[in-house]
């Protein structure tokens, strides 16, 4: 190399660097690209469900494919490198072909992808015909042109074209489905595409005037185009990885709004009763919905159905079931707001009703069932809902299990007194009279 540069002079000496320069740009380039490849090879593994991921994956592959493919060859272009440089070897021609064809597979997976992410067409229906396309195009690209720079100025046509497809599918987006990575996307789709037409421009015009000769901004930016295709490659990666990101971060709020959806129907589902939809036995032991009860006073009164038995013996017990819920219906509409209904048992019921005193509740209560309407077991038997009651008074939360078996005890009173002297109502007669309260 010593002996060149002294006789052929700077003129040598230059084109020696500007060829190593170039080659190790291209070689910087394909490193970038298999690393960029085996990035989505990896996000691809873990979210296999989204195709669009499987293809951007296959885009990276196909590319950094063509740049293992033309490295050697640029290596054998190289004086620095390749003793021997000179004419283009034997070989030259099955990797022009192989190259243009993985570059145009790289475009080719890249655009369905962003179309199988847009949701405007199937990935199967687009390659059927993108691959003889690919097929086509190459073989072309090879039939008219007999140099690298020649078939890459055939190349530039399907990367601008590509590029201009893939930021129109990326513009009609829905607003919903817009975001940064879409627009970063987008705007690297349109520079890469300026850059090839920029490309397309200097190697036709290098037909008639050599590169050597041509603006040297131009020309250095074609011959040293790794470089700049390694910062848009790096440029698009990013951008398709902050879109993957993004639907990450999508897919898990969905997840954490269907976990919410999910925990919260699980904590109805432990915590009311799934036949009247009041709260359940569980609630009332956890005083769910009691927080105005805490500190203060109020009453608990314990509900039980009298002719529950005979209805489910008589009936059936689907019948028993809505007498059930007949029984929850009555008295959960006539509650105020701070007042809570529980079912403790199969048909026994309780109330807790803070800030008031016994004496009116026990006698709202019992009118609230001796008013509700009669009871139709079946088409034409009617019945008055029938119920014994208790009540107790209590003083914070603390107290109110204490008074739980106060009222339950008291509501037995009242059923054994109502089964001795039989005095159960007919016609208008009130089917629910107050317990008898002993202090």
């Amino acid at each position: 190399m010593a002996g060149r540069r002294t006789h052929a002079g700077d003129g040598v000496y230059q084109s020696e660097v500007q060829a190593l320069i170039a080659f190790i740009g291209v070689a910087g380039q394909t490193a970038g690209t298999l690393l960029i490849a085996l990035l989505f090879q990896f996000i691809a593994r873990g979210r296999g469900r989204h195709e669009y991921v499987r293809y951007w994956g296959f885009a990276w592959l196909a590319y950094a494919l063509a740049l293992l493919v033309l490295l050697p060859y640029i290596a054998s272009q190289t004086p620095a490198l390749w003793a021997t440089a000179g004419p283009p070897p034997w070989w030259a021609t099955p990797v022009y072909a192989l190259y243009n064809f993985c570059k145009l597979c790289f475009l080719m997976f890249l655009l369905t992808g962003l179309l199988d992410y847009a949701g405007r067409m199937t990935a199967r229906r687009f390659l059927r015909g993108a691959v003889p396309t690919c097929v086509a195009f190459t073989a072309l690209s090879l039939a008219l042109s007999d140099d690298f720079l020649a078939s890459a100025a055939w190349q530039s046509v399907l990367v601008v074209a590509t590029m201009a497809a893939g930021y129109l599918v990326l513009q009609r987006l829905p607003p919903s489905a817009r975001s940064y990575g879409t627009g970063f996307v987008s705007g690297v789709l349109l520079l890469n595409g300026a850059i090839w037409i920029v490309y397309f421009g200097s190697l036709v015009y290098g037909t008639t005037v050599p590169l050597a000769d041509q603006n040297p901004l131009i020309a250095g930016l074609v011959l040293n185009s790794g470089y700049l295709d390694i910062l848009v490659e790096m440029a698009l990666a990013y951008g398709l990885t902050m879109i993957l990101l993004e639907e990450n971060r999508r897919d898990m709020l969905g997840a954490q709004r269907e976990l919410a959806d999910t925990n919260q129907q699980l904590q109805r589902d432990a915590l009311f009763d799934p036949l009247t939809g009041v709260y359940n036995r569980l609630a009332f032991e956890r005083r769910t919905g009691l927080g105005s009860a805490g500190r203060g006073f109020g009453v608990v009164v314990v509900v039980d159905l009298d002719q529950l038995k005979e209805t489910n013996d008589t009936f059936g017990h689907d019948v028993g079931d809505r007498l059930i819920k007949a029984l929850a219906d009555a008295l959960a509409g006539r509650l105020r707001e701070m007042d809570r209904i529980y079912r403790i048992g199969g048909d026994e019921f309780v109330l807790v009703m803070p800030r008031a005193t016994r004496d009116e509740v026990a006698a709202r209560v019992a009118r609230v069932i001796a008013d509700a309407p009669p009871f139709e077991a079946t088409s034409g038997v009617r019945r008055p809902l029938l119920a014994s009651i208790g009540t107790a008074e209590f003083r914070g939360l603390d107290d109110l299990g204490l008074a739980f078996a106060e009222a339950d005890r008291r509501m037995y009173e009242h059923k054994r007194s109502r089964a001795a002297h039989d005095r159960r109502p007919t016609g208008g007669a009130d089917p629910v009279t107050p317990a008898p309260e002993s202090d």
